[in-house]
């Protein structure tokens, strides 16, 4: 959660919102019940300037030779995606073996970067790397967001699946 509410600050200029999973609640007839609206906890104490730099940085990941390129060079060009691959190394006695270290991998995003409307978020146990296992998953949710993905199939080469 974290991690959601720190990318979604950089997206939309440094403003922390509270997290919250309900927009509104509707009746069985659709009529709106109650509304939930965005609650601002703070403004972040960074500079226009660093959070540009910050915003630059993350969409370079996605970008030619940027370590998840691969996975959103064919959105189109206005569906620019701003992301963070990373490899954690938990230390715990279930992540090594005396022949194999094992990683958690973590993959933050926004899209679009100009113009951000989605935030996401991918920590995968034994996943070994952000690129390799949260970034084809995030690729299948902004396709599905935006409605890239008009056959509703991802395609098998994109799943990362991690077996020992």
């Amino acid at each position: 959660m974290q991690l959601a509410v720190y990318i979604a600050a950089i997206a939309n200029g440094g403003t922390v919102y509270q997290p919250y999973l309900v927009q509104k609640i509707c009746d069985s007839q659709g009529s709106v019940l109650q509304e939930i609206k965005p609650t601002i906890l703070h403004q972040a104490n960074v500079s226009v300037k660093t959070l540009a730099e910050i915003q630059k940085s993350l969409l370079a990941v996605t970008d030619v030779g940027g370590t998840a390129y691969g996975y959103f060079q064919s959105f189109p060009k206005d569906i620019k995606v701003a992301a963070k691959t990373g490899t954690a190394q938990p230390g715990g006695s279930g992540y090594r073996t005396s022949t194999q270290q094992y990683y958690d991998g973590v993959f933050v995003a926004y899209a679009p970067a100009d113009n951000p409307q989605i935030a996401f978020v991918s920590v995968v146990e034994y996943g070994y790397s952000g690129a390799g296992s949260g970034a084809p998953v995030c690729k299948a949710v902004f396709e599905e967001y935006f409605g890239l993905n008009q056959e509703g199939v991802i395609a098998s080469e994109d799943v990362f699946m991690y077996n020992e």
